[in-house]
């Protein structure tokens, strides 16, 4: 019996809907819901701060163009073909 099938099974079963009523419960939970935040500000904390977002309104602007590009990104000229057999010469 497949993963999926197994777990539409339980999903529909009645021990299935009553842990999702569970986990419903626990994630409306206002505890619950402080301690996630408080895992949220651990964890933006951590990579370096709000990184130019206000936290509360989602994730981050992507890197403007002048930003810096990751290892390796760019490398070469553009619209070369260093990968292809032969070294990219012309055949």
């Amino acid at each position: 019996m497949s993963l999926i099938k197994k777990l539409a099974d339980l999903a529909n079963s009645p021990k299935g809907k009553e842990l999702t009523e569970k986990a419903k419960k626990i994630a409306n939970d206002p505890e619950t819901r402080q301690k996630i935040d408080a895992a949220k500000r651990k964890l933006t904390d951590k990579r370096g701060g709000s990184a130019g977002h206000d936290r509360a309104s989602g994730p981050p602007a992507p890197p403007s163009a002048g930003g810096t590009a990751p290892p390796g990104a760019g490398a070469g000229t553009a619209g070369s073909n260093d990968d292809a057999p032969g070294g990219g010469q012309a055949a």
